[in-house]
């Protein structure tokens, strides 16, 4: 598996739809070393989880804010997991965040903007990813954005420090 390393401050990482999710393990290769948060909006924890255990990258230092277990029924208990009961739900998924740094201080994931925005408008998006970028950026946090290169609104372009097309 390919390690793929970012830099401090805010990535935004627009990857091709058919390398999506071998771009995923890569991006969590590169971070395996460091306690982080995974904001997962695309596929349940308990598909995830294993998945990454299988590639070799160390899930207990990792704690996951899950957006979508609760929508399609399959929530199981786990130490280094809050659920969120629905996508739409943007303030809980900051307030876990906000929570989850204080023992997981090294990167923060979000897995993936177009996930959320089947949920929820442009603009409440848009806030949402403002807020998380800005806040990020106040404490400091490495903050990467996945998304496909065709759902990227421009103007989140102009609030990170880097765009990665990968």
């Amino acid at each position: 598996m390919t390690r793929i390393n970012f830099k401090e401050g805010i990535t935004l990482a627009c990857i091709q739809p058919e390398k999506y999710v071998d771009t995923v393990f890569s991006v969590m290769e590169g971070l395996k070393d460091e306690k982080g948060v995974y904001i997962n909006a695309s596929r349940p924890y308990e598909v995830f989880s294993p998945l990454l255990e299988k590639k070799g990258i160390n899930t207990e230092n990792i704690f996951f804010i899950d957006c979508i277990s609760n929508i399609v029924g399959i929530p199981a208990q786990a130490k280094n997991v809050r659920y969120i009961p629905t996508p739409t739900m943007l303030e809980l998924i900051t307030i876990y965040l906000e929570n989850a740094l204080k023992e997981n201080p090294g990167f923060v994931i979000l897995d993936s903007i177009s996930a959320l925005t089947i949920y929820n408008s442009e603009r409440a998006m848009l806030e949402f990813l403002h807020f998380i970028v800005s806040r990020m950026r106040q404490k400091n946090v490495k903050t990467i954005l996945l998304d496909t290169d065709s759902h990227i609104p421009q103007s989140m372009c102009m609030l990170c420090d880097e765009v990665v097309r990968l």
